[in-house]
């Protein structure tokens, strides 16, 4: 499940490149995040468990991965809303300008 959204927002990371760098940026460093934490998260009981690196943070692990990801599940509509605005806001000076030349 967590590499599935993880690439997820890699997706949703170069479909936002175009237009909102900052969201794909934050997009890419959170699939990143999540990617990392769910290999440790994995790495971290075996480690424990043969007592080669005991008391291992391993829920903290999980934890950051959980919150980062559903963080990132939250901002996405705000993001949508922001974008078609931002769109919404574009063509209407686009239509602006179509009216000055004509005139």
């Amino acid at each position: 499940m967590l590499p599935r959204s993880a690439s997820d927002e890699v997706g949703q990371a170069r479909r936002y490149s175009n237009h909102l760098d900052r969201w794909a940026i934050y997009s890419l460093s959170i699939a990143v995040l999540i990617f990392t934490c769910f290999v440790a998260g994995n790495v971290f009981p075996v480690l424990d468990a043969t007592h080669a690196l005991p008391d291992v943070p391993t829920g903290l692990v999980q934890r950051i991965s959980i919150i980062s990801g559903w963080t990132w599940i939250a901002m996405v509509p705000l993001q949508l809303i922001r974008g078609r605005s931002a769109f919404e806001r574009r063509a209407e000076l686009d239509r602006a300008e179509i009216t000055l030349e004509r005139q």
